[in-house]
């Protein structure tokens, strides 16, 4: 979740995250969501990866959530990295 820390960690609150096309940036449960800004036709939409950890390596890698993900719906992402 948005501003937790431990040992060699920090996530930040969600405010943070913002710049010139990012109005903020969410962690929840390990998914994080970026939403963008209303203005430059970018309309808040927003987009959602969550982790997904090898179970053999144990290395985590990211998968786009496109059901969370209104970029797709607005046609403001490519696809949805199925």
């Amino acid at each position: 979740h948005n501003n937790m820390k431990g040992i060699g960690w920090h996530i930040g609150t969600k405010s943070d995250y913002a710049t010139r096309y990012v109005a903020s940036v969410t962690v929840n449960n390990g998914g994080i969501t970026a939403k963008a800004i209303d203005g430059d036709d970018l309309r808040g939409a927003t987009f959602t990866i969550k982790p997904i950890q090898d179970k053999k390596s144990w290395m985590i890698d990211w998968k786009v959530v496109p059901e969370q993900s209104s970029c797709f719906s607005q046609g403001l992402c490519g696809h949805t990295g199925r």
